[in-house]
């Protein structure tokens, strides 16, 4: 590979088909020719996994950065890029910005996740960035994946990314069945989450010393708090949407401010409320798989017990060596996890990212489940994944089953093509946000009225946001679709900076916007 001229290579392999020995033998290359590396990872719990692989493969460690790195450890590792002493560099998306003097090679590894999208702060793409870094400072770029965003595979159909496409898996392991588990003709019982059709299955699975994922991507317990005697539900007093019961810390949690309280709130007559709960997170889950499964170990993996527990690296191992036969899991098991004997996963609900107004929906819900499936059966070619769903007819569970991925993409395409969406137009959101909801709505509607009509950039909103308060503040929402030929930076700068808002006023200018709460 030349390692002086700017190229981008997407790397679209099915999972286990040796994506990462590939860029290992590419990385090696780099570093005997004495050329700074970055690896970009999605997670930092899968960090600490692939920095294992690392160190196997190159018979040395490689400098970890994400924002669990102590302080002294960040000024050392700055120290060591900015003098070109450290040349391999593992990490999330802030290390993009570290002092490189020699870098010539950048791997982004799952280069579809969300997660490379600040959304905070100065908002980007950590990918897009790694992209035109490489294009200014001219060497190579890899994007891996089983599963590309659509643009990206967008840009490799348009020639516009070098295509590297695996089909089979290492050593010719077969990818694991997909079996569809109507829930309408096979329901679970009453109360109950896991289909009755399941369970003989399961039990015959754990006693051949299988290990087995049961998944749902929704943390903590009950979903839905809510007292009958003064008929109201357990919202977050800082944001627009219900706490979540956490059973393992007996409180209710909001997922966006993480505010915490306990379920003593006071009811009508000076009484204490008694709360229902309903919804379906992980912990709930557990309990189901521990009534079927007394005896058994199980783990929850999820970024509450992974990410701030500080015995992660021994569970992880452990889950490697099939200690543990059983996991309850979200979609941090997803990305990029390599558990040798994880031959059978149930997703207990199919249907969840369907829902909602967001326009990658079909897009996002396809990755997480084809990430998920590719979990299983990597060194055996015994697996099956079973698909728990209220809709057996849908396209997009059966296009899971097709060997051929592309069929997907290609009719996500069309349909992207036909409704004028991503990648055949471009979108800006505009957020406005602040704690007086009223001025929030003025300064929404004042900002529709001051922009001038455009042939081909067209405005749309204000709306109130899915999750209209987050943090003690009120969001609205105003959405520019353009031409991809089109640059207009200096026009919306222009446009908005006709508007006088005031300092309790925030606008957010959200470029290509990945979430759309």
């Amino acid at each position: 590979m030349n390692f002086s001229s700017y190229s981008t290579t997407l790397v679209h392999g099915v999972t286990g088909s040796g994506k990462t020995l590939i860029y290992f033998e590419i990385i090696k290359e780099a570093l005997k020719k004495n050329k700074q590396v970055l690896v970009l990872l999605p997670e930092i719990a899968l960090t600490k996994q692939i920095a294992e692989r690392f160190k196997d493969y190159f018979d040395a460690e490689p400098a970890l950065w994400h924002s669990s790195i102590g302080e002294k450890k960040k000024k050392n590792i700055w120290k060591g890029v900015s003098e070109n002493k450290i040349k391999l560099v593992l990490g999330a998306r802030s290390s993009i910005f570290l002092p490189f003097q020699n870098l010539k090679l950048i791997v982004i590894d799952e280069e579809h996740d969300s997660s490379y999208k600040q959304e905070e702060g100065v908002s980007y793409n950590a990918r897009d960035m790694s992209i035109l870094r490489a294009s200014i400072e001219k060497f190579p770029i890899l994007l891996i994946s089983a599963t590309p965003s659509i643009e990206s595979y967008y840009n490799s159909k348009n020639k516009k990314y070098f295509y590297v496409s695996l089909t089979e898996r290492y050593k010719n392991i077969s990818l694991p069945n997909i079996e569809i588990v109507d829930l309408i003709n096979a329901p679970a019982d009453k109360g109950k989450f896991i289909s009755n059709q399941l369970i003989p299955k399961l039990k015959k699975i754990i006693k051949e010393k299988q290990q087995v994922l049961f998944f749902l991507n929704r943390r903590g317990h009950s979903t839905y708090i809510m007292c009958y005697e003064c008929k109201k539900r357990l919202v977050c007093p800082n944001c627009s949407i219900g706490l979540v019961f956490h059973q393992t810390s007996k409180k209710a949690i909001c997922h966006y401010c993480d505010y915490k309280t306990s379920l003593t709130q006071k009811c009508t007559n000076n009484k204490d409320c008694e709360f229902t709960f309903y919804g379906l997170g992980i912990e709930r889950v557990f309990e189901e798989v521990q009534l079927i499964f007394p005896e058994i170990k199980i783990q929850i993996f999820s970024s509450d017990s992974i990410n701030n527990n500080k015995n992660s690296e021994q569970i992880i191992n452990d889950i490697e060596k099939n200690k543990i036969p059983i996991l309850v899991g979200t979609q941090l098991i997803s990305k990029g996890f390599h558990f040798p004997s994880l031959n059978y996963i149930v997703v207990i609900n199919s249907d969840t990212n369907f829902l909602g107004s967001d326009i990658r929906a079909s897009e996002k819900n396809f990755q997480l489940l084809q990430q998920l499936s590719g979990r299983a059966g990597r060194e055996e070619n015994k697996a099956k994944v079973f698909l728990q769903t209220n809709d057996p007819n849908n396209k997009i569970l059966h296009s899971l089953s097709n060997s051929d991925p592309k069929v997907f993409y290609e009719e996500e395409l069309l349909f992207r093509e036909r409704a004028y969406l991503p990648p055949f137009s471009k979108l800006v959101s505009i957020i406005v946000s602040g704690a007086n909801q009223f001025e929030v709505e003025k300064i929404s509607k004042k900002l529709k009225q001051s922009f001038l009509l455009q042939e081909k950039i067209k405005i749309y909103g204000p709306v109130t946001a899915p999750i209209f308060k987050i943090r003690g503040k009120y969001r609205m929402r105003l959405l520019l679709k353009y031409d991809v030929s089109l640059f207009p930076q200096k026009f919306i700068k222009n446009w908005l900076d006709m508007n006088i808002v005031s300092k309790n006023i925030k606008l957010e200018v959200d470029v290509d916007p990945v979430s759309f709460l």
